[in-house]
């Protein structure tokens, strides 16, 4: 029955945006009608403070994802040096056991 719904909600949409626009060909400057109005859904007010805690939040987001490629980035360095380190020492090893 869901599918069904959105279905139909869909086609109101389309037919509201429809209508707006042919009921904004005639009205006066600044007094269109848009589709929200047409089916009496009212937007809902964002106070500032929800505005900024969202900000706030998807920046610490943005940091804490930056710190993690940061410490990938620093591990990989550090196994390639390690690795590097191995291969050198296997290869001292190896010339001083055949020397």
């Amino acid at each position: 029955m869901q599918g069904f719904q959105k279905r139909i909600e869909a086609q109101y949409q389309l037919f509201a945006w429809h209508a707006s626009n042919i009921m904004n060909c005639w009205a006066t400057k600044g007094k269109g009608v848009t589709p929200d109005q047409l089916l009496g859904k009212k937007k809902e007010m964002v106070s500032k403070e929800d505005v900024m805690d969202r900000v706030r939040q998807k920046s610490r987001n943005l940091k804490m994802k930056k710190q993690e490629e940061l410490l990938k980035d620093a591990r990989g360095n550090t196994d390639d040096i390690l690795d590097e380190e191995r291969t050198d020492f296997a290869s001292f090893v190896l010339r001083s056991t055949t020397a």
